[in-house]
């Protein structure tokens, strides 16, 4: 009876030799998924800094914006941690049933595993996705010959409810997860009407402390720019140096642009140019 080893070539492989293929492929994709999570979880952390500096500047709306990014941001996080734990539950599979000789027939839950997590991350990680279907077509091909029935007596023997189970507790996992690593959005308190600005304003600070001190340092600095931008241009009756104000304050000239643009949308500052 012939075996399948890599793609679609058929050759007369061990069962040792072709389930540790397999399993590499697997890990492959298990890590590239780990990748995916982390660029999401930076993008959330910008996302959360602006969402916050727009908050203390008074801009509700913008705030708004941002918080309803970092809500699908973190959606997309914990699909691609769960199909990331569902692929390490698959691992560790394949790492039991190589114990066994007539493991072959274990592997349809596997394959029923592997085919819904395919659909969950197709969006998200489509290279990801690309592959998971060619370990699924292996996986199909070594099941159609290897017959239907086997001794062994698994915890779980019905695929179907197996890969179910598997996914469900994978997606509570990673929906934990994300809850431990990502810090409260500050507009979902002022969102439902349950507290007042000053609230908000410690939300959003509580927040920042939760990723770390370097966002926090970043983060009022946006306000404390603001501030001292403001008394710049009052201890200078009114005239501005862009490069003199960002050379005095030890800031960016952008950051002095960036700040008369904040101070000019709150109606704090009318620019007005001399004539030359």
């Amino acid at each position: 009876m012939p075996k399948w080893k890599g793609w679609g070539s058929k050759v007369q492989p061990s069962m040792n030799e072709v389930i540790p293929e397999i399993r590499y492929k697997l890990s492959n994709q298990k890590e590239k998924l780990e990748d995916v999570a982390e660029r999401l979880y930076q993008r959330d952390k910008e996302i959360l800094q602006r969402c916050v500096g727009a908050q203390l500047c008074g801009d509700d709306d913008r705030s708004k914006i941002f918080a309803n990014e970092c809500a699908e941001i973190r959606k997309m996080y914990t699909t691609v941690k769960a199909a990331q734990i569902s692929l390490e539950k698959v691992i560790i599979r394949f790492d039991s049933i190589s114990l066994f000789e007539d493991a072959f027939v274990q592997i349809k839950p596997v394959m029923e595993i592997v085919r819904s997590m395919r659909g969950d991350i197709e969006g998200l990680a489509p290279e990801v996705a690309k592959e998971l279907d060619g370990i699924n077509s292996v996986l199909e091909d070594i099941h159609s010959e290897t017959g239907q029935v086997s001794p062994i007596n698994f915890e779980l023997d019905l695929a179907g409810e197996e890969a179910t189970r598997v996914l469900e507790e994978s997606k509570l996992v990673a929906s934990q997860k994300a809850s431990e690593r990502f810090p409260k959005l500050p507009i979902e308190s002022k969102v439902t009407g349950q507290a007042n600005l000053s609230e908000i304003l410690k939300d959003s600070e509580n927040a920042l402390l939760d990723i770390g001190s370097e966002e926090i340092t970043q983060s009022k600095s946006e306000s404390i720019v603001l501030e001292e931008v403001l008394s710049y241009i009052k201890s200078k009756e009114g005239r501005l140096s862009v490069k003199d104000c960002a050379d005095s304050l030890s800031i960016k000239t952008n950051d002095v642009l960036t700040a008369i643009d904040s101070l000019k949308e709150q109606g704090k500052l009318v620019v007005e140019r001399e004539a030359e």
